[in-house]
């Protein structure tokens, strides 16, 4: 992914990170568990406790903030979508008064356009 230039996008950078995450958050507890199952003391110290929580937590926190980020990122291809197709339908009707002024400044109709 890093090699190809058309997945630079955000959507793909949020779902490398994402899939980072999520090995990282699946490392976490899993090989404590297989100790476990493994031994037969079935301990934890309370330092190596608190460190597996915090590691759980803010890997936790990582994917909700990269899925949080990603539906954003969704939502805001999703309206500029909604906001171009009356534009192609038909352009004169969106930004009829907008246009009417920047024609009348003799700026160009490129620069009309807003979004």
């Amino acid at each position: 992914m890093t090699w190809e230039s058309r997945l630079h996008t955000p959507m793909y950078f949020l779902l490398r990170n994402l899939s980072i995450a999520d090995i990282c958050f699946s490392s976490i507890t899993a090989p404590k568990v297989l100790v476990d199952l493994l031994s037969d003391r079935k301990t934890i110290s309370f330092n190596g406790c608190l460190t597996q929580m915090f590691f759980f937590h803010l890997i936790g926190g990582v994917d909700v903030f990269s899925l949080s980020v990603m539906a954003l990122d969704r939502d805001k291809s999703i309206s500029v979508t909604f906001t171009v197709i009356p534009i192609l339908l038909n352009p004169l009707t969106l930004h009829s008064g907008e246009l009417e002024d920047e024609v009348s400044h003799g700026k160009t109709q490129e620069n009309a356009w807003t979004f």
